[in-house]
């Protein structure tokens, strides 16, 4: 059987709603002193979570990446 490859939704479901959650990659945790950025959606229905969770990933990915890069630079003083 063929496994159908889908979008990441970075859902994490609570007693009682369900949460974003994204992972930070293990080379850069040190440097955000993170392992995981988490977030409440607020909400139970599974078909709200979603919609949600990638509203959320679209907006948090971009800057997160871009502070990770300045965090980087400033330590290895290559910018300031």
């Amino acid at each position: 059987m063929k496994q159908i490859n889908r979008s990441p939704s970075y859902l994490v479901r609570n007693a009682h709603s369900y949460c974003f959650r994204l992972a930070i990659p293990k080379d850069l945790q040190t440097l955000v002193g993170k392992r995981e950025l988490r977030y409440s959606l607020g909400t139970g229905y599974i078909g709200q979570a979603k919609n949600k969770s990638r509203y959320i990933a679209s907006q948090v990915q971009l800057p997160a990446i871009i502070k990770i890069i300045i965090q980087i630079c400033r330590r290895l003083r290559i910018c300031q």
